[in-house]
């Protein structure tokens, strides 16, 4: 299912029994047949902020913000319920539906979440790697024949990030061309923010999310190019499966790959795979690649990965608003 389908599912859910919940919670007051109606009512009023709150905690990079939010939110909800309460009950004897509604919602939330969790995730990718599909911290320049120069810049904080005026470099967004120039002071466009879809059984051309080999708990995001039992070769600027050229979708870009490139992480340095422009992939083996391959750690520099790694497919970026898309 596609991830703003199950965005909207679990809204509809949340809708559902918060309505159920706050009817239940104030049934015994008024016997009115409209008690459904009313509780629908308030549960719509309440879900707009907290549809915002759990917006901006989606969206927010700086995470010292996130339980102040979170906190901000909860005691606004409460204050709006209690009102919502008190003008639904005419009465200020509101602190036992209150209580009560609250305690079945903070069940029924903790689920909710869960079972969210189990399906959705929100991810930033902070580096140039999969540029200019799906892009880090970054400034664009525009280049005198019309195309724009996609940038990387270093992240907010970042212990490890290239001085301004180091070489770097950034790469064409419609033409795919890799072109060297100085490290920028500071970046002036935000990187992406994307849903991944766990439920979704990733594909060729497919971008995931997963956990690179040899470092546990850290998310990466690469393009899945060679599947389970192929033989993978690099060459002449494409990926051969099997001795058949594979062509990237359109929605993609021209991506030129190729096998071996010059590659140091002052944070994690590796050794480059030998021979990593041919790799036999075994049953549970799969091949991914960055669409920035001049700057892309991958599975050239590691090795194939595993299924059990991958954790879902980047479905749609959703942030910032001009970058939004589906099929990143």
């Amino acid at each position: 299912m596609n991830s703003l389908a199950l965005v909207a599912l679990f809204i509809a859910i949340a809708f559902a029994v918060q309505t159920v919940v706050i009817g239940e919670a104030v049934r015994g007051r008024d016997s009115d047949r409209s008690i459904w109606r009313r509780a629908a009512r308030i549960t719509a009023v309440r879900l707009i902020p907290i549809l915002v709150v759990g917006a901006a905690l989606t969206i927010l990079v700086d995470r010292a913000w996130w339980w102040s939010l979170l906190v901000l939110g909860l005691v606004a909800d409460s204050m709006l319920t209690i009102w919502l309460l008190r003008k639904w009950l005419r009465t200020r004897l509101v602190l036992r539906p209150w209580f009560t509604q609250a305690y079945w919602n903070a069940i029924g939330g903790a689920i909710l979440l869960f079972s969210a969790n189990q399906c959705l995730g929100a991810h930033t990718w902070i580096n140039s790697s999969m540029s200019p599909n799906i892009r880090g911290f970054h400034v664009v320049e525009e280049l005198p024949d019309g195309t724009h120069l996609i940038n990387a810049a270093n992240y907010p904080r970042d212990p490890h990030g290239i001085p301004p005026g180091a070489p770097s470099g950034g790469i064409v967004a419609e033409t795919f061309e890799y072109i060297d120039r100085p490290r920028p002071a500071d970046y002036t466009s935000t990187a992406d923010r994307f849903l991944c879809n766990k439920t979704k059984f990733p594909k060729r051309w497919d971008a995931v999310v997963f956990q690179p080999p040899r470092e546990p708990g850290f998310h990466s995001v690469k393009r899945l190019v060679g599947l389970p039992g192929e033989r993978i070769t690099i060459r002449d600027g494409s990926v051969w499966a099997n001795d058949e050229r594979l062509v990237p979708p359109v929605r993609l870009g021209p991506i030129r790959y190729h096998g071996d490139f010059d590659f140091w992480d002052p944070m994690h340095p590796m050794i480059r795979r030998k021979d990593s422009s041919n790799i036999t992939l075994a049953a549970d083996e799969y091949l991914v690649l960055g669409d920035n391959p001049n700057k892309s750690p991958d599975s050239r520099l590691w090795s194939p990965i595993k299924r059990d790694l991958i954790v879902g497919v980047a479905d749609v970026i959703y942030w910032p608003p001009n970058r939004w898309r589906l099929n990143p």
